[in-house]
């Protein structure tokens, strides 16, 4: 469960790795408009750095800690990465 409403994520099932990557979709978008002087060599390790956080602190918690998490977060970023490059190209 990626959002507060439990009862709309029960009628749109999806993957916990589609979630995952469409929710560090949005974190980088949001990166790259609030903080438009970031380059995306430095968004990329913002991102990493809070995909392995979160990892740290599941695993700290009782859930289960996954490096496939992690991988999932960067292909979430990378998708809107390639395509802030594409939008700024044209």
């Amino acid at each position: 469960m990626v959002g507060p409403i439990p009862s709309v994520e029960e009628a749109v099932p999806m993957s916990d790795k589609v979630e995952l990557a469409a929710a560090f979709a949005v974190i980088t978008a949001a990166v790259l408009v609030n903080f438009p002087r970031l380059t995306r060599m430095q968004v990329i390790p913002i991102g990493l750095l809070l995909g392995v956080a979160i990892e740290v602190v599941q695993g700290l918690t009782g859930r289960d800690a996954s490096a496939s998490d992690i991988a999932v977060d960067v292909v979430g970023m990378l998708v809107v990465l390639l395509a802030w490059t594409k939008r700024r190209l044209i």
